[in-house]
């Protein structure tokens, strides 16, 4: 069973029974990699609160390959804020195959293991870690994701999918949402998966909409 260090999340980022949930309801299709998210709470047990090193919310671990199924074309070169050690570079690096992936971290530990992370995974080709914003390829990306610092968004393309925090947090309560129903499903257990995973991509194309809406305002 998949555990984790809930203090390390205020109350509307995580709950224990997300990781199960999350999983019946994807596993089977979407490859989730709790091997790497699990590493990541490893790494930090090791480093202490200090470490910056997040894995991404549990309920947001099938996004991408949801989100991927949705959009009327696919990024072609994509820009994540904050690596971390790697583990949401890898489910974003998965669900676009035919994208080149940026990713920005400032930590050179952070930086050499999720390098490790991302040949272990097979995406190290298509994968470039730069230490700094002034390093990232900002105004040429089609999908940038602020999971770390901050984005001039004056930098950003025209048509570029930009999902900032804002559009982040609303997308976790409705995912969280979209599966509590699990806890508790009432008839078919089949149809109740089919039910919530509708609710998570009815959630997904929501935070599509969002984020080009945060581009107008």
């Amino acid at each position: 069973m998949i555990t984790m260090r809930a203090d390390w999340w205020n109350a509307d980022s995580y709950h224990p029974w997300i990781d199960p949930l999350v999983q019946a309801a994807f596993g089977a299709d979407i490859d989730l990699h709790w091997d790497l998210y699990l590493q990541t709470h490893a790494h930090r047990l090791q480093h202490g609160t200090d470490c910056e090193a997040y894995p991404s919310p549990p309920s947001r671990a099938p996004l991408w390959a949801v989100l991927a199924e949705q959009l009327p074309s696919r990024p072609e070169t994509i820009l994540e804020t904050g690596t971390g050690i790697g583990y949401s570079t890898v489910l974003i690096a998965e669900a676009f195959p035919l994208a080149r992936v940026f990713t920005i971290e400032r930590d050179a530990e952070h930086r050499r293991t999720a390098e490790r992370m991302f040949r272990d995974a097979g995406a190290a080709d298509r994968i470039t870690i730069v230490p700094s914003m002034a390093d990232a390829p900002i105004e040429r990306c089609d999908l940038v994701f602020v999971d770390g610092p901050a984005v001039d968004t004056a930098r950003l393309r025209p048509g570029c999918l930009f999902i900032d925090d804002a559009v982040k947090r609303a997308f976790r309560a409705a995912a969280i949402a979209a599966l509590e129903p699990l806890r508790k499903p009432t008839g078919d257990a089949e149809a109740a998966l089919r039910r919530a995973r509708q609710r998570y991509r009815d959630a997904a194309a929501e935070l599509e909409r969002a984020a080009r809406d945060r581009r107008r305002t």
